[in-house]
C-alpha cells in the first residue's frame, strides 16, 4: 500500500468468537496470488520466507479459527480473522 493508502482494523464478538477485520485501499492482488498466498515458500518479497501467513494459519486451523483473504486487483484487500471463545 503507497503512503496515500487507508488502512482500517475492526473487530466483532460473536456468542462464540471474535472477527478481527484488516482492510487497506492498496492495489489488491490478483485470484492467482490469493490462491498462492497459503502455499508454504511462496512470496512476492525480494527477502521474504513465504511461511509468514502459512504459519499464521496453521496456528488458526488448529484451534478452530480462520483466516480468510478477499482481494481485489485495484481495490484493495480485507483479511477476517475468526478466533474462537473458550469459556472455562
Amino acid at each position: 500500500m503507497d503512503r496515500d493508502g487507508r488502512l482500517s482494523i475492526s473487530s466483532e464478538r460473536s456468542a462464540d468468537s471474535v472477527l478481527i477485520k484488516i482492510k487497506d485501499t492498496g492495489q489488491g492482488m490478483s485470484p492467482e496470488v490469493v490462491k498462492g498466498l497459503f502455499i508454504p515458500f511462496f512470496t512476492r518479497k525480494e527477502n521474504g520466507t513465504g511461511l509468514g501467513l502459512v504459519v499464521c494459519k496453521r496456528i488458526l486451523d488448529s484451534c478452530g479459527g480462520c483466516l480468510l483473504i478477499d482481494s481485489q486487483e485495484g481495490a484493495g484487500t480485507e483479511i477476517t480473522i475468526q478466533i474462537p471463545l473458550v469459556l472455562i
